[in-house]
């Protein structure tokens, strides 16, 4: 994990029905290790991302705007250990994430957090609010010959605003390489027939507890997600 830690990368997002998972993980076996924490290969991961009052990060993921920011905390439940995480999306596709420890998500943020966010992003900590938590398992893969990671999430389930919502018949994955290269991954995907693309879970989530928002660029995606629903889980 320390050789793929790819803190500055490529990311390539697929989604799909839950009941794709094991037929894909059996093509991927002979190509790539699974990670495994205390017996555990789906680790099981708690997030909280914080945006303005205006949603500002959350429009500007909408509108597609280049050099786009999430903001987050992320606590990974298995070893108890927390990050406060800055993921910048530059105007070539390349994702840069940084990150410092701290251990609980800030309801207000101490001098340490305030800091680098005021070094990493143009926003202020002052006008972050935290608006949505995605609790979530993954198992991530670890690609035995090029440096690649692929993690699918699953067990989806997004609170915020008064509202819960699980979407545990989806799995959305994520291929993460140095740049973008044609590996296993790749022809196991295409023999299963799943498509790149889909929503970010910050943008999911945050749509799925704030319907009011603004959502007419991403009409294509949610009618696929939608149609995804109807397949039985097994």
């Amino acid at each position: 994990m320390e050789n793929v830690r790819l803190m500055n990368r490529t990311d390539s997002k697929y989604v799909f029905r839950y009941s794709q998972l094991e037929a894909l993980l059996q093509l991927l076996q002979p190509n790539y290790r699974v990670v495994e924490i205390l017996g555990e290969r789906a680790l099981s991961y708690d997030t909280m991302y914080y945006d303005t009052a205006a949603r500002d990060l959350y429009l500007h993921h909408h509108r597609g705007a280049l050099n786009r920011y999430k903001i987050r905390h992320r606590t990974y439940i298995s070893s108890g250990i927390g990050f406060l995480e800055v993921k910048f999306k530059n105007n070539h596709g390349r994702t840069n994430k940084e990150r410092i420890k701290c251990a609980m998500p800030p309801t207000a943020f101490d001098n340490d957090s305030a800091k680098f966010i005021r070094k990493k992003t143009p926003f202020s900590h002052e006008h972050l609010l935290p608006v949505l938590n995605v609790f979530y398992r993954r198992i991530t893969l670890v690609g035995k010959t090029a440096a690649e990671r692929i993690t699918f999430d699953l067990d989806l389930t997004f609170s915020g605003n008064g509202h819960t919502q699980k979407m545990d018949y989806l799995v959305i994955a994520e291929v993460k390489q140095p740049g973008k290269l044609k590996t296993p991954i790749s022809e196991a995907l295409r023999q299963l027939r799943i498509k790149e693309g889909g929503l970010s879970k910050y943008c999911m989530g945050m749509i799925s507890v704030y319907p009011e928002l603004k959502q007419n660029n991403f009409k294509r995606k949610l009618y696929t997600l939608d149609k995804l629903k109807y397949e039985p889980i097994i």
